[in-house]
């Protein structure tokens, strides 16, 4: 019963067979395996839920019939089935675009909605620069897959996992390059930079063209741009903290003052009341001094980041001079020689 829902299915899917279809099946040896028989097999397979070898066969099916609508839907189900979203969508886009082609609108419109009710795929942008796109013989792969050029620089659904990357030109270095999309729905962006390999005097060197402007010399490079609003903000709490610190030692004398003339005599000798204003002074005494201390800390704090450099210079390598020297010494005297 099973099985024979899936032939049903597939009678849904197959495309409506053309007449060069025919005629392939027609010049078809008798020890050669036709499409139709790859497709037949295919759906066995689908229907004992064997999606890797069926994708196999209709991958087959695909190379041998381009034009197959049903193939193409059905080899972009296995791939969704083994969770190769990105190769799904884009068999899922060619169902679509050849359904469009051949005027089946109604079959297009619901190739479209498996295709808007797969998963977040993963998307690869190979950003090629305008110069290598106008080379005749750019050659640009994925996985040995070669793309093309409308491919290059818009999003391309692929599958999880790793991925080589490869570009080929006339006079330029292989360019090769390894990712990985560790889940689906990631995005990743890479430029494809290629070496230039140029022929003088007819002899072979190799100039490396850089992505980005090459300069010598030491170069100041801001690296601590935080610096001068940390100083400031240290400064101004450690002024608020001074000004704290003299309010409570003015409030504490007052206090101590307080308590001689209320409770407390000459000799030290105090009441409840008189030991109660002490005690207060003199934790207002402690509070005083724990502020100086802040004050003062973040004040040193505050100065040092005003003095400290906000940049670091460093050093790059200096451009070759074009004057070279050099000092021979010998038994017979001393010489010296070089390009001035």
């Amino acid at each position: 019963m099973f099985k024979q829902r899936w032939i049903a299915i597939a009678l849904l899917l197959a495309p409506a067979s053309t007449s060069s279809e025919t005629a392939f099946a027609q010049d078809t040896s008798m020890n050669q395996v036709t499409p139709q028989q790859l497709y037949k097999e295919a759906l066995d397979l689908l229907a004992a839920k064997k999606f890797a070898d069926a994708a196999s066969k209709l991958e087959q099916v695909t190379q041998l019939m381009p034009n197959g609508i049903g193939a193409h839907e059905t080899l972009g189900h296995c791939y969704e089935q083994l969770g190769r979203l990105g190769s799904a969508s884009k068999e899922y886009a060619r169902a679509e675009a050849l359904a469009h082609a051949a005027g089946n609108s109604q079959r297009a419109a619901r190739i479209t909605t498996r295709l808007q009710e797969l998963p977040r795929v993963a998307t690869l942008k190979l950003v090629v620069s305008n110069e290598l796109l106008a080379l005749d013989a750019l050659n640009i792969f994925v996985d040995g897959q070669s793309l093309e050029k409308s491919d290059l620089n818009t999003d391309v659904p692929i599958d999880r996992g790793k991925h080589v990357l490869e570009a080929r030109a006339p006079n330029r270095e292989t360019w090769t390059k390894e990712v990985e999309f560790a889940a689906d729905g990631m995005h990743l962006e890479i430029p494809v930079l290629l070496m230039v390999q140029e022929h003088r005097m007819g002899a072979p060197s190799l100039e490396i063209v850089p992505p980005y402007p090459v300069s010598f010399g030491p170069q100041v490079t801001p690296t601590r741009w935080w610096q001068r609003p940390l100083g400031w903000a240290s400064l101004s709490i450690g002024t608020a903290s001074f000004a704290t610190c003299g309010i409570l030692s003015w409030v504490a004398l007052n206090k101590k003052d307080l308590s001689g003339t209320n409770g407390c005599n000459q000799n030290g000798i105090c009441d409840d009341v008189g030991l109660s204003l002490r005690n207060e002074a003199l934790n207002l005494g402690n509070a005083a001094t724990a502020t100086a201390i802040v004050g003062g800390v973040l004040t040193a704090a505050g100065i040092t980041f005003f003095l400290l450099p906000r940049s670091v210079e460093q050093s790059l390598p200096r451009k070759p001079s074009a004057r070279q020297l050099a000092v021979n010494v010998t038994p017979m005297g001393v010489s010296v020689s070089g390009n001035f």
